[in-house]
């Protein structure tokens, strides 16, 4: 795995049309190179990277504002149950 990651197209996950929306391609090389058990995203959005945790057979939770959980003042341990192997979120983006 490089600092540089570069893909000709941002695949077939989550939703397109959130301009900022991660390339789901990006959440795959860290799975790839990371190996979670549990991933979570606490700012999921339209799900890409939850999409792609599940494909690749890794157990994904996607936490949002959108679904009542607020990321600057709840924590995510509680929220999921348990620690996560794994935590990432892309930052949110403007419309």
């Amino acid at each position: 795995m490089s600092s540089i990651l570069s893909f000709p197209d941002r695949g077939p996950w989550g939703n397109a049309k959130w301009r900022g929306n991660c390339s789901g391609h990006v959440y795959a090389e860290l799975f790839k190179s990371i190996k979670p058990q549990l991933f979570v995203d606490p700012m999921v959005g339209s799900g890409t990277s939850v999409e792609v945790a599940r494909e690749m057979g890794v157990e994904a939770v996607g936490l949002d504002l959108h679904s009542g959980f607020d990321a600057l003042t709840m924590s995510i341990a509680e929220a999921v149950g348990r620690e996560a192997d794994l935590v990432v979120s892309h930052p949110p983006t403007a419309p």
